[in-house]
């Protein structure tokens, strides 16, 4: 249904040079059905969850694991289960490198970087960054690695991760400005500064769920999403990241004015969907999704859907 609303949005390369692309983020894939749906709806990006699991580690209610493996999973808890990661990457590899999708790129949220040593077999870091070469990377489809907290930073999971990038890889850190550029000096000394990405936010931009409120995007001080996001732009123009995302837009009205204002403000692209829930073909993630639209069709002078040809690193 939103095909129509991408294509229409999506500038001629030779008027692009003095636009910025703007990426809209599908929120939560898990399953191929997901993927499927978020494919219909066209977005510039995917993001998808995964958490390691070992051999015996048991899910509330559930039985015991009988093999390391990466899963896409949301919450590690055995509630949130979607696909094992292998399957889900080939399928993203086969189905968004089709000639008809825009996909740039891949966001992983890595809810377990450090859980498995690098090497171990199944659930180790190595085996994780083995799939994204093999299954999507090599498809033609760009992979950030993203960890959710700046304390991960200091683990062998992400080490092994800064070691291992290629053109096709980078970085992502989540959380407030001032600790994810402290944990990319500490730990990310390999990282180029055009492959340091940053997202905040809050799955729920009403904060309804409790902190961080979303705040006012008028200045970099605070502590809440928005002073944080204007903060990174800042850094981001220094030099010192490549790329800012914020999240997670929902259909509300009240989320399409923070999608305005995180847009004002510089953002390079913004995740929706679901807070929550897994992502689905609805009219709520259309609508979430066309905050993102509206915003790029009233700029169409400075702004442009990002596709699949909008490398988001150099």
């Amino acid at each position: 249904m939103l095909l129509g609303a991408f294509l229409a949005n999506a500038a001629p390369l030779e008027t692009r040079a003095d636009k910025r692309p703007v990426f809209s983020i599908a929120h939560k894939i898990l399953t191929v059905g997901a993927l499927e749906d978020a494919l219909y709806d066209k977005p510039s990006a995917l993001e998808v969850d995964l958490t390691a699991w070992r051999k015996g580690d048991k899910g509330e209610g559930d039985d015991p694991a009988d093999t390391s493996r990466w899963w896409m999973d949301h919450n590690g808890d055995g509630k949130s289960f979607g696909d094992p990661a292998d399957v889900l990457l080939k399928a993203i590899g086969d189905k968004a490198s089709a000639d008809d999708q825009n996909i740039a790129f891949v966001m992983f949220d890595i809810k377990t970087p450090n859980y498995c040593e690098p090497d171990e077999e199944g659930c180790g870091m190595g085996t994780l960054v083995d799939m994204a070469r093999d299954l999507v990377t090599s498809k033609g489809i760009r992979v950030v690695y993203g960890i959710t907290t700046p304390d991960d930073a200091s683990g062998s999971g992400f080490e092994y991760i800064t070691q291992n990038l290629d053109d096709d890889t980078a970085v992502r850190i989540t959380g407030q400005t001032d600790d994810v550029l402290k944990a990319y000096d500490d730990y990310g000394g390999a990282i180029p500064e055009g492959k340091r990405i940053i997202d905040y936010g809050n799955a729920y931009l009403d904060a309804r769920n409790g902190a961080p409120e979303f705040g006012k995007c008028e200045s970099a001080d605070g502590d809440e999403v928005c002073p944080n996001l204007v903060k990174a732009v800042q850094a981001r123009d220094d030099g010192k990241l490549g790329k800012v995302f914020g999240w997670t837009v929902g259909h509300s009205d009240y989320d399409g004015d923070r999608t305005n204002d995180m847009l004002d403000a510089g953002l390079d692209g913004i995740v929706y969907g679901y807070g929550m829930e897994e992502y689905e073909d609805s009219e709520k993630t259309l609508d979430a999704a066309q905050h993102i639209l509206g915003w790029i069709a009233d700029h169409s002078d400075i702004a442009y859907t990002a596709a699949r040809e909008d490398a988001p690193w150099a």
